[in-house]
């Protein structure tokens, strides 16, 4: 029987670790739970280029989009732990076509799951293996249903405070395939995502994040793109009553979006940008961020 290439990767993920050079802590201090919210907006500014006798403007959008979930964190080996996670959520995008010419809106609910496993040491660092699968159906476009999975592969290592605050380093890399099914005409769409990124704690209660990360999308019948991002985050955690905490995230993103066209101008590129912010109760709490992120979630 041959295995699905993201399951052979995983189990080849998974063979290579190694227990004697991982935690002499628990990869997780004790079983948790939590639940967020968040919105996001994202915009992709309309382009238009000449080249000769030729003019091509690509459509910009503007996408509004609130997500809610929970997430339960558990140790499984002294050096292992696992975490499942269940959202769903809603999202509004509005196209714009050609100036002078009315657009389209496209609404879309649905909802995304995924496993994970992870082997950590607090003090030195973690390396996660993740499943992930979901659908969307959206309104108001020729795509009834998108289906996704894929894997995620995160690694990065802990420095402890040497007088300017902990920080945290991690690189990341992830495959999936989306599924678009129409009555019309489908396609499959493949995705490869790989960053890196820097997380400064400030303070015990306060992190400073950001990073860079290129996104390919490869339809099967549609034009492929590439989406190249800085990105930033802080984070604030606010104690909530007894053993419990709450956590503000405020983020953005700016970069570039390059797309493949059949005409005589072969890719135009178009500035892209997101804002957002969410809203995190865990349970149990943590006395720290630093201690909330290494050693819970």
């Amino acid at each position: 029987m041959r295995l699905p290439r993201e399951t052979s990767l995983l189990l080849l993920c998974l063979f290579c670790l190694s227990p004697e050079a991982l935690a002499a802590k628990p990869a997780v201090k004790e079983i948790n739970g939590r639940v967020f919210g968040g919105y996001l907006y994202d915009n992709i500014d309309r382009d238009t280029q000449s080249a000769g006798n030729s003019s091509v403007t690509v459509p910009g959008s503007k996408e509004g989009a609130w997500r809610v979930g929970g997430a339960v964190t558990a140790p499984l080996l002294d050096w292992l732990g696992g975490r499942l996670l269940f959202a769903g959520g809603q999202s509004s995008l509005d196209i714009q076509s050609e100036p002078g010419i009315a657009g389209s809106t496209i609404d879309s609910g649905g909802i995304d799951m995924s496993a994970t496993l992870f082997a950590r040491d607090p003090e030195f660092g973690h390396v996660d293996i993740g499943y992930r699968f979901g659908w969307q159906d959206p309104s108001g476009s020729i795509v009834d249903r998108r289906l996704f999975h894929g894997i995620d592969l995160d690694a990065g290592f802990y420095i402890p405070d040497l007088g300017a605050g902990p920080i945290d380093w991690d690189a990341f890399f992830s495959y999936g395939r989306a599924s678009e099914r129409s009555p019309v005409q489908g396609d499959d769409v493949d995705e490869f995502r790989v960053g890196g990124a820097m997380g400064w704690y400030l303070m015990s209660s306060l992190r400073v994040s950001g990073g860079i990360r290129w996104l390919k999308s490869v339809p099967r019948v549609a034009n492929s793109s590439q989406d190249l991002r800085g990105f930033g985050e802080i984070a604030w955690l606010l104690p909530f009553g007894a053993r419990r905490n709450v956590s503000i995230g405020v983020f953005g993103s700016g970069g570039t979006l390059e797309r493949s066209l059949d005409s005589p101008l072969s890719t135009t590129r178009q500035p892209v940008y997101s804002v957002g912010g969410s809203l995190t109760f865990s349970y149990p709490g943590a006395a720290s961020l630093v201690e909330l992120i290494r050693e819970y979630h």
